[in-house]
């Protein structure tokens, strides 16, 4: 998967790899249920909430979103930690829904390292699950959500970072 940093990487990967099908399984519109943070408003959320419904999806998440959450430079030199927080979304079903989905994607993560867009040269050395924040509740969207926090080691070709 390409993309500028890691969380394009994951976003694109999330999205479209044939490892990530499962999870994708797992949201109500399968691959338009993954975003990137900022695409993801309440009238979405109302839309995928209405699928749900209509459809009898109740063992399935409403989304999930990757948010890029900044990066700070490694002790070695051409060296960049980027996080990423990816969040899981859902409403009405308690934590159920949001387990599964989060032990998929963790299973998934799992030592994922990647190039990233072809002529950036850098690329994703390693990527670490940090933790995760637990079962909370957003007032804005109205929904459920765990948030998984990664940290990805990206190298940049000496010259470049």
């Amino acid at each position: 998967m390409s993309g500028r940093d890691t969380a394009e990487c994951l976003h694109n990967y999330l999205k479209t790899d044939d490892e990530a099908v499962v999870l994708r399984g797992m949201l109500v519109e399968g691959p338009e249920s993954v975003f990137e943070s900022g695409e993801l408003t309440p009238d979405t959320l109302e839309d995928l909430m209405k699928v749900r419904r209509d459809s009898g999806l109740t063992d399935q998440c409403l989304c999930l979103a990757v948010q890029d959450a900044g990066e700070v430079r490694t002790s070695v030199t051409e060296a960049m930690a980027q996080t990423v927080f990816v969040r899981i979304y859902d409403r009405g079903r308690g934590y159920r829904n949001l387990r599964v989905a989060r032990d998929e994607l963790r299973r998934i993560l799992d030592g994922f390292h990647d190039m990233l867009e072809v002529g950036t040269n850098r690329g994703i050395l390693s990527l670490e699950y940090v933790g995760r924040s637990g079962h909370r509740w957003d007032r804005f969207y109205m929904v459920e959500y765990d948030a998984l926090e990664y940290r990805g080691r990206v190298m940049f070709e000496e010259g470049y970072g």
